[in-house]
Protein backbone atom coordinates (compact mmCIF):
# COMPACT_ATOMS: atom_id res chain seq x y z
CA UNK A 1 0.00 0.00 0.00
CA UNK A 2 1.58 3.38 -1.44
CA UNK A 3 2.22 5.71 1.72
CA UNK A 4 0.70 9.05 1.49
CA UNK A 5 3.16 12.16 1.53
CA UNK A 6 3.19 14.04 4.37
CA UNK A 7 2.97 17.93 3.66
CA UNK A 8 4.27 18.73 6.94
CA UNK A 9 7.78 17.06 5.43
CA UNK A 10 7.87 18.68 1.85
CA UNK A 11 7.44 21.72 3.53
CA UNK A 12 10.14 21.64 6.08
CA UNK A 13 11.95 20.37 3.20
CA UNK A 14 11.36 23.19 1.01
CA UNK A 15 12.53 25.17 4.17
CA UNK A 16 15.74 23.41 4.07
CA UNK A 17 16.47 23.85 0.65
CA UNK A 18 16.37 27.64 1.35
CA UNK A 19 18.42 28.11 4.04
CA UNK A 20 20.92 25.89 2.02
CA UNK A 21 20.31 28.26 -0.72
CA UNK A 22 21.02 30.91 1.51
CA UNK A 23 24.43 29.65 3.54
CA UNK A 24 25.71 29.01 -0.25
CA UNK A 25 24.92 32.35 -1.25
CA UNK A 26 27.23 35.30 -2.63
CA UNK A 27 25.12 37.38 -0.01
CA UNK A 28 26.26 35.43 3.24
CA UNK A 29 29.84 35.37 2.06
CA UNK A 30 30.34 38.73 1.17
CA UNK A 31 28.62 39.72 5.21
CA UNK A 32 31.04 37.18 6.37
CA UNK A 33 33.85 38.60 5.32
CA UNK A 34 33.44 41.99 6.34
CA UNK A 35 33.50 42.63 9.98
CA UNK A 36 32.67 46.42 9.68
CA UNK A 37 29.39 44.61 8.12
CA UNK A 38 28.95 42.49 11.16
CA UNK A 39 29.41 44.84 13.41
CA UNK A 40 27.33 47.37 11.85
CA UNK A 41 24.50 44.41 11.66
CA UNK A 42 24.87 43.57 15.23
CA UNK A 43 24.44 47.14 16.22
CA UNK A 44 21.63 48.07 14.28
CA UNK A 45 19.46 44.91 15.39
CA UNK A 46 20.74 45.19 19.05
CA UNK A 47 18.92 49.32 18.61
CA UNK A 48 15.95 48.16 16.81
CA UNK A 49 15.38 44.84 18.93
CA UNK A 50 15.53 46.81 21.85
CA UNK A 51 13.57 49.33 20.59
CA UNK A 52 10.95 47.21 19.79
CA UNK A 53 10.79 45.82 23.41
CA UNK A 54 10.48 49.13 24.97
CA UNK A 55 7.53 48.34 26.69
CA UNK A 56 9.06 45.50 28.28
CA UNK A 57 12.92 46.75 29.38
CA UNK A 58 12.34 50.01 29.96
CA UNK A 59 12.96 50.79 33.85
CA UNK A 60 10.31 53.45 33.79
CA UNK A 61 7.14 54.68 31.23
CA UNK A 62 8.71 58.21 30.34
CA UNK A 63 5.46 58.97 28.60
CA UNK A 64 3.20 58.45 32.24
CA UNK A 65 3.87 62.51 32.73
CA UNK A 66 2.22 61.66 36.28
CA UNK A 67 5.02 59.18 37.62
CA UNK A 68 7.74 62.26 36.97
CA UNK A 69 9.38 64.30 39.65
CA UNK A 70 11.02 67.76 38.80
CA UNK A 71 12.87 66.84 41.86
CA UNK A 72 15.15 64.09 39.56
CA UNK A 73 15.45 66.41 36.52
CA UNK A 74 18.99 66.83 35.16
CA UNK A 75 20.66 64.28 37.41
CA UNK A 76 24.23 63.08 36.22
CA UNK A 77 24.80 59.19 35.64
CA UNK A 78 24.80 56.72 38.15
CA UNK A 79 28.39 56.39 38.30
CA UNK A 80 29.54 60.47 38.35
CA UNK A 81 28.65 62.29 41.65
CA UNK A 82 25.29 63.12 42.42
CA UNK A 83 23.85 60.62 40.12
CA UNK A 84 21.17 58.64 41.24
CA UNK A 85 21.35 54.67 40.84
CA UNK A 86 17.64 54.73 39.59
CA UNK A 87 18.89 56.59 36.60
CA UNK A 88 21.80 54.55 34.75
CA UNK A 89 22.70 57.19 32.45
CA UNK A 90 20.91 60.32 33.93
CA UNK A 91 17.52 62.15 33.92
CA UNK A 92 16.56 65.03 31.45
CA UNK A 93 15.03 68.28 31.89
CA UNK A 94 11.34 66.74 32.78
CA UNK A 95 12.62 64.13 35.57
CA UNK A 96 12.64 61.56 32.79
CA UNK A 97 15.40 58.41 33.39
CA UNK A 98 17.00 58.96 29.65
CA UNK A 99 17.89 55.24 29.58
CA UNK A 100 13.60 55.04 29.06
CA UNK A 101 13.60 57.85 27.01
CA UNK A 102 16.43 56.45 24.70
CA UNK A 103 14.27 53.17 24.09
CA UNK A 104 10.97 54.99 23.56
CA UNK A 105 12.18 57.52 21.48
CA UNK A 106 14.56 55.19 19.12
CA UNK A 107 10.96 52.84 19.02
CA UNK A 108 9.03 56.25 17.57
CA UNK A 109 12.14 57.46 15.56
CA UNK A 110 12.50 54.11 14.09
CA UNK A 111 8.47 53.62 13.22
CA UNK A 112 8.34 56.90 11.62
CA UNK A 113 11.17 55.77 9.62
CA UNK A 114 9.99 52.36 8.54
CA UNK A 115 6.37 53.81 7.85
CA UNK A 116 7.46 56.87 5.63
CA UNK A 117 9.94 54.55 3.92
CA UNK A 118 6.44 52.19 3.00
CA UNK A 119 4.53 55.16 1.78
CA UNK A 120 7.54 56.22 -0.46
CA UNK A 121 8.48 52.82 -1.59
CA UNK A 122 4.69 52.66 -2.43
CA UNK A 123 3.62 55.89 -4.14
CA UNK A 124 7.37 55.47 -6.41
CA UNK A 125 7.02 51.99 -6.99
CA UNK A 126 3.24 52.36 -8.00
CA UNK A 127 4.20 55.64 -10.44
CA UNK A 128 7.28 54.06 -11.63
CA UNK A 129 5.14 51.19 -13.43
CA UNK A 130 2.80 53.18 -14.70
CA UNK A 131 5.22 55.76 -15.88
CA UNK A 132 7.12 52.98 -17.55
CA UNK A 133 4.55 50.44 -18.91
CA UNK A 134 2.29 53.36 -20.40
CA UNK A 135 4.57 55.84 -21.36
CA UNK A 136 2.78 58.64 -23.02
CA UNK A 137 1.39 61.37 -21.09
CA UNK A 138 1.43 59.55 -17.79
CA UNK A 139 5.73 59.18 -18.17
CA UNK A 140 5.92 62.46 -19.17
CA UNK A 141 3.32 64.01 -16.30
CA UNK A 142 5.00 61.70 -13.49
CA UNK A 143 8.28 61.77 -14.46
CA UNK A 144 8.25 65.78 -15.15
CA UNK A 145 7.28 66.27 -11.56
CA UNK A 146 9.74 64.05 -10.37
CA UNK A 147 12.36 66.70 -12.08
CA UNK A 148 10.68 69.60 -10.02
CA UNK A 149 10.42 67.67 -6.52
CA UNK A 150 14.54 66.77 -7.49
CA UNK A 151 14.97 70.27 -7.79
CA UNK A 152 14.21 70.63 -3.85
CA UNK A 153 16.19 69.03 -1.06
CA UNK A 154 14.24 66.28 1.32
CA UNK A 155 14.83 68.23 4.17
CA UNK A 156 12.62 71.40 2.05
CA UNK A 157 10.02 69.14 1.00
CA UNK A 158 9.45 67.64 4.25
CA UNK A 159 9.51 71.13 5.91
CA UNK A 160 7.09 72.25 3.33
CA UNK A 161 4.78 68.81 3.42
CA UNK A 162 4.79 69.33 7.53
CA UNK A 163 4.01 72.93 7.51
CA UNK A 164 1.34 72.91 5.10
CA UNK A 165 -0.39 70.25 6.81
CA UNK A 166 -0.26 72.10 10.11
CA UNK A 167 -1.62 75.36 8.06
CA UNK A 168 -4.58 73.18 7.32
CA UNK A 169 -4.94 71.83 10.33
CA UNK A 170 -3.70 73.66 12.72
CA UNK A 171 -2.32 72.83 16.22
CA UNK A 172 -5.24 71.61 17.65
CA UNK A 173 -6.51 69.51 15.45
CA UNK A 174 -2.71 67.86 14.77
CA UNK A 175 -2.53 66.76 18.24
CA UNK A 176 -2.19 63.22 18.34
CA UNK A 177 -1.57 63.05 14.63
CA UNK A 178 2.04 64.12 14.42
CA UNK A 179 2.85 60.99 13.85
CA UNK A 180 1.20 60.78 10.35
CA UNK A 181 2.13 64.19 9.15
CA UNK A 182 6.16 63.47 9.95
CA UNK A 183 5.00 59.71 8.04
CA UNK A 184 3.92 61.66 5.11
CA UNK A 185 6.15 64.67 4.92
CA UNK A 186 9.14 62.20 5.14
CA UNK A 187 7.46 59.32 2.40
CA UNK A 188 6.39 62.04 0.13
CA UNK A 189 10.41 63.60 0.06
CA UNK A 190 11.47 60.12 -0.77
CA UNK A 191 9.42 58.45 -3.13
CA UNK A 192 11.39 60.19 -6.79
CA UNK A 193 14.20 57.96 -6.37
CA UNK A 194 12.01 54.71 -6.57
CA UNK A 195 9.85 56.06 -9.03
CA UNK A 196 12.94 56.85 -11.50
CA UNK A 197 14.67 53.32 -10.90
CA UNK A 198 11.24 51.13 -11.23
CA UNK A 199 10.65 53.48 -14.74
CA UNK A 200 13.83 52.51 -16.36
CA UNK A 201 13.56 48.65 -15.25
CA UNK A 202 10.15 48.84 -16.64
CA UNK A 203 11.10 50.31 -19.32
CA UNK A 204 13.08 47.24 -20.21
CA UNK A 205 10.65 44.39 -18.80
CA UNK A 206 8.07 45.87 -20.96
CA UNK A 207 9.49 44.24 -24.08
CA UNK A 208 10.37 41.41 -22.58
CA UNK A 209 8.69 38.05 -24.14
CA UNK A 210 7.02 36.94 -20.99
CA UNK A 211 5.12 40.49 -20.93
CA UNK A 212 4.85 40.36 -24.49
CA UNK A 213 3.06 36.75 -24.72
CA UNK A 214 0.71 38.00 -21.67
CA UNK A 215 -0.44 40.42 -23.51
CA UNK A 216 -1.36 38.60 -26.85
CA UNK A 217 -3.94 36.09 -24.08
CA UNK A 218 -5.52 39.26 -23.27
CA UNK A 219 -4.28 39.58 -19.88
CA UNK A 220 -4.89 42.62 -18.05
CA UNK A 221 -2.52 45.46 -17.98
CA UNK A 222 -2.88 45.69 -13.68
CA UNK A 223 -1.95 41.87 -13.28
CA UNK A 224 0.92 41.80 -16.13
CA UNK A 225 2.10 44.38 -13.98
CA UNK A 226 1.64 43.01 -10.61
CA UNK A 227 2.61 39.51 -11.35
CA UNK A 228 5.08 39.86 -13.89
CA UNK A 229 6.71 43.09 -14.03
CA UNK A 230 6.82 44.13 -9.95
CA UNK A 231 8.93 41.35 -9.07
CA UNK A 232 11.31 41.65 -11.42
CA UNK A 233 12.10 45.43 -10.39
CA UNK A 234 12.18 45.07 -7.01
CA UNK A 235 15.59 44.11 -6.28
CA UNK A 236 17.03 47.32 -6.89
CA UNK A 237 14.03 49.16 -4.34
CA UNK A 238 15.09 46.92 -1.73
CA UNK A 239 18.91 48.32 -2.25
CA UNK A 240 17.15 51.93 -2.04
CA UNK A 241 14.87 50.97 1.05
CA UNK A 242 17.51 50.25 2.80
CA UNK A 243 19.41 53.67 2.40
CA UNK A 244 16.47 55.61 2.82
CA UNK A 245 15.71 53.99 6.10
CA UNK A 246 19.26 55.75 7.39
CA UNK A 247 18.15 59.24 5.85
CA UNK A 248 14.67 59.00 6.87
CA UNK A 249 16.00 58.25 10.64
CA UNK A 250 18.31 61.52 9.49
CA UNK A 251 15.17 63.81 8.49
CA UNK A 252 12.96 62.66 11.58
CA UNK A 253 15.77 64.22 13.97
CA UNK A 254 16.17 67.34 11.93
CA UNK A 255 12.18 67.85 11.96
CA UNK A 256 12.16 67.54 15.22
CA UNK A 257 15.54 69.39 15.92
CA UNK A 258 13.71 72.35 14.48
CA UNK A 259 10.50 71.73 16.78
CA UNK A 260 8.30 70.94 13.68
CA UNK A 261 8.51 67.07 14.87
CA UNK A 262 6.76 65.40 17.81
CA UNK A 263 6.30 67.18 21.10
CA UNK A 264 8.68 67.55 23.68
CA UNK A 265 6.27 65.17 25.88
CA UNK A 266 7.01 62.39 23.14
CA UNK A 267 10.20 61.44 22.53
CA UNK A 268 12.25 60.71 20.17
CA UNK A 269 15.91 60.76 19.15
CA UNK A 270 14.99 64.18 17.52
CA UNK A 271 13.45 65.66 20.32
CA UNK A 272 16.09 64.19 23.03
CA UNK A 273 18.78 66.02 21.23
CA UNK A 274 16.73 69.08 20.82
CA UNK A 275 16.01 69.32 24.68
CA UNK A 276 19.76 68.28 25.22
CA UNK A 277 21.14 71.09 23.53
CA UNK A 278 19.77 73.66 25.55
CA UNK A 279 21.95 72.47 28.48
CA UNK A 280 24.66 71.57 26.97
CA UNK A 281 26.57 74.68 27.83
CA UNK A 282 25.49 74.71 31.34
CA UNK A 283 27.48 70.65 31.64
CA UNK A 284 24.62 68.38 31.28
CA UNK A 285 26.35 67.06 28.47
CA UNK A 286 24.31 63.31 28.93
CA UNK A 287 21.06 64.66 28.14
CA UNK A 288 22.43 65.21 24.51
CA UNK A 289 25.43 63.02 24.34
CA UNK A 290 23.37 59.72 24.81
CA UNK A 291 20.55 60.33 22.69
CA UNK A 292 23.09 61.54 20.10
CA UNK A 293 24.98 58.43 19.81
CA UNK A 294 22.37 56.20 19.35
CA UNK A 295 20.89 58.22 16.41
CA UNK A 296 24.46 58.72 14.76
CA UNK A 297 25.30 55.16 14.95
CA UNK A 298 22.13 53.48 14.09
CA UNK A 299 22.16 55.78 11.24
CA UNK A 300 25.72 54.82 10.33
CA UNK A 301 25.34 51.64 10.79
CA UNK A 302 22.23 51.39 8.52
CA UNK A 303 24.16 52.90 5.61
CA UNK A 304 26.59 50.50 5.95
CA UNK A 305 24.20 47.53 5.52
CA UNK A 306 23.12 49.53 2.68
CA UNK A 307 26.38 49.77 0.91
CA UNK A 308 26.89 46.44 1.68
CA UNK A 309 23.85 45.28 0.18
CA UNK A 310 24.36 47.26 -2.95
CA UNK A 311 27.53 46.04 -3.72
CA UNK A 312 26.73 41.83 -3.23
CA UNK A 313 23.57 42.50 -5.00
CA UNK A 314 25.21 44.30 -8.29
CA UNK A 315 27.63 41.85 -10.22
CA UNK A 316 29.39 44.60 -11.48
CA UNK A 317 30.48 45.75 -8.37
CA UNK A 318 31.77 42.43 -6.90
Amino acid sequence: MAETPDPDAGFAAAILRRFAAIAESHLLYSFTRSWVVMIAAVFAVTIIAAALAAQWIAPTNPLDLASLDLMDSRLPPAWMEGGDPRFLIGTDDQGRDLLSALLYGAQMSIGISLAAVGVAILLGVTLGLISGYFGGLFDTLIMRAADVQLTFPAILTALLVNGAARALLGDQRLQGGEFWVLVVSIGLAFWVQYARTVRASTLQERHRDYVQAARLIGVPSWKILTGHVLPNVLGPVTVIATINLALAIITEATLSFLGVGLPPSHPSLGTLVRVGNDFLMSGEWWIVFFPGVVLAGLALAVNILGDWLREALNPKLR
